[in-house]
């Protein structure tokens, strides 16, 4: 059984239609709503299967809906882990002219009249600066 929303809403709502034992529906002639007749001989063993049943239905329904949120986390979380280990390499955009470097999503990346791309670090040996004191960030040693 494929377990998204709409399934958990329904096994949800089938869990809490459940009689109790003991109780009849039956239809109230003045109003729309059903009434809950008592019927007086169930055995003690009856309801208490029924209150088992019904508190299983509602554990297992509140675990599922505890799990899912859960397991969207768990792919940024590994992504983010393997992010860091990683070592960050920054194409940046040097103006020759001036000996000034722009990071990717600035204002001058890639357009100033003369210039050419290369990796931060390699930017930095060839004595540039970065534009407005701001390096990109790259693990630089």
């Amino acid at each position: 059984m494929l377990l998204n929303r709409a399934t958990v809403t329904r096994l949800w709502a089938e869990a809490l239609a459940l009689e109790w034992p003991g109780e009849q529906k039956a239809a109230n002639p003045t109003s729309n709503r059903m009434s809950t007749l008592k019927r007086p001989h169930k055995s003690v063993l009856e309801v208490h299967d029924m209150r088992c049943a019904r508190l299983l239905a509602t554990a297992l329904l509140g675990m599922l809906l505890c799990a899912l949120p859960s397991s969207y986390l768990t792919g940024p979380v590994v992504q983010a882990a393997q992010a860091k280990t990683e070592k960050k390499e920054v194409r940046v955009w040097v103006n020759t002219n001036s000996g000034v470097y722009h990071c990717p999503g600035t204002r001058w990346y890639g357009k100033t009249k003369q210039g050419k791309y290369m990796s931060e670090c390699e930017a930095i040996k060839n004595g540039n600066r970065p534009a407005y004191g701001k390096a990109c960030g790259s693990d630089c040693k």
